[in-house]
């Protein structure tokens, strides 16, 4: 019996996140490198080919558990990964977001897509939180990913995590949402 198909049978969450984990890990790691380009400076000189060579190798990184599972038996992502993934992907969102140009006029990608002046402790904030946020999740989703064959839910404790995980999916683009109304606000 796999970890996946040891308790309740796996959602539909479960099955599309399993799909789009291998999308999300090769989009992802060139958010930094798409951002940069708006701004227009000596730091996309910089960012854009690191990103070259930072790009594949984070994407094999974020994989490296999905392979894990995949060898132990999975075909769907269990359910205790479902709310660390979501969280670990919105993290990566807000990194390339927050990340300012370090120029004179410090704007984020963030900044250039809205239409007044954001205030300045928003990027930092969310680069920051989400840098740190992605590696500690990152770091999660690998002992998660180590441990799963012993994982066995009940039917009670797999609502638990459901609920977990469509609260990962929708929660944290609110409160960067408001973050940034926060940041707006004169």
């Amino acid at each position: 019996m796999t970890a996946e198909t040891a308790g309740a049978e796996p959602t539909r969450l479960q099955r599309v996140t399993w799909e789009l984990w291998l999308v999300v890990a090769w989009v992802l790691p060139f958010g930094p490198a798409l951002a940069s380009i708006k701004t227009e400076d000596l730091g996309a000189l910089i960012i854009v080919p690191a990103s070259l060579l930072f790009g594949p190798v984070a994407a094999l990184l974020s994989l490296w558990p999905r392979r894990m599972l995949r060898r132990g038996g999975c075909s769907t992502v269990p359910l205790p990964l479902l709310p660390l993934l979501y969280l670990h992907w919105w993290a990566a969102i807000c990194v390339p977001l927050g990340m300012t140009s370090g120029g004179v006029a410090a704007n984020s990608s963030l900044d250039l897509m809205l239409p007044g002046p954001l205030a300045p402790w928003v990027d930092t904030v969310l680069f920051a939180v989400g840098a740190l946020l992605t590696l500690a999740t990152w770091l999660l989703i690998l002992l998660v990913a180590l441990a799963a064959g012993d994982a066995r839910p009940t039917d009670v404790t797999a609502r638990r995590w459901r609920l977990a995980g469509w609260t990962a999916v929708l929660i944290p683009p609110l409160i960067v949402t408001l973050l940034v109304w926060i940041g707006l606000a004169p």
